[in-house]
Order: structure tokens, then C-alpha cells, then sequence
């Protein structure tokens, strides 16, 4: 888990270039070069979606995205695989129902 969330950091400093925050259109190629198999496993699989979701984070609505907010869009995304993978796994059926 350590490794998960230092690559986190460094992605968005990247991204950011050592600065606060990250333009919407980098942060739009952020999320697509890295997280883009979440991303669709989550419907999240639009640049519109993904605008939405940002925009519902965004707490200066300033049109970049700072750290806070970032980690906020990395939250959501993991709630929604959280909540995917846990219907999934209840769908599928258990060895009793197959027997």
C-alpha cells in the first residue's frame, strides 16, 4: 500500500510540475494515462464523466485541480470499484447455489 499511495504523490507532482495544482487538461491526461482500466471499470469512461466528477470535488471552481482535490477524484474512483467489485462478487453464484 505504500508504493500505491507514493506513486499517487509522485504522479500528481508530475503532472503538476512541482507546483499546487494541475491544469484541467493535464489533469484530464493524468487520469487517462494512468487510471484509465479503473476508470472504465467504475463507468467512469468519459472526459466528460470525468469533468463532472472533478467539478463536483473542485472547491475554487478555478478550473485546476489541487492535491486535496485530486485525492478526493482518487476516493470516488475507489469507492465506485469498491462498490462494483462487491456486486460482482454477490452476483456471482456461491458453490452451494451451483450444487
Amino acid at each position: 500500500m505504500e508504493s500505491a499511495i507514493k506513486t499517487f504523490v509522485e504522479a500528481f507532482l508530475r503532472s503538476a510540475k512541482f507546483k499546487d495544482n494541475i491544469p484541467e487538461k493535464q489533469f484530464q491526461k493524468l487520469m487517462d494515462d494512468n487510471l484509465k482500466n479503473i476508470m472504465s471499470e467504475t463507468d467512469v469512461t468519459s472526459a466528460t464523466a470525468l469533468a463532472e466528477i472533478r467539478k463536483g470535488v473542485e472547491e475554487k471552481q478555478d478550473g485546476k485541480v489541487n492535491f486535496n482535490e485530486y485525492m478526493s477524484v482518487l476516493g470516488y474512483l475507489a469507492t465506485k470499484l469498491s462498490e462494483k467489485q462487491l456486486e460482482s462478487k454477490e452476483a456471482a453464484p456461491t458453490k452451494t447455489e451451483e450444487e
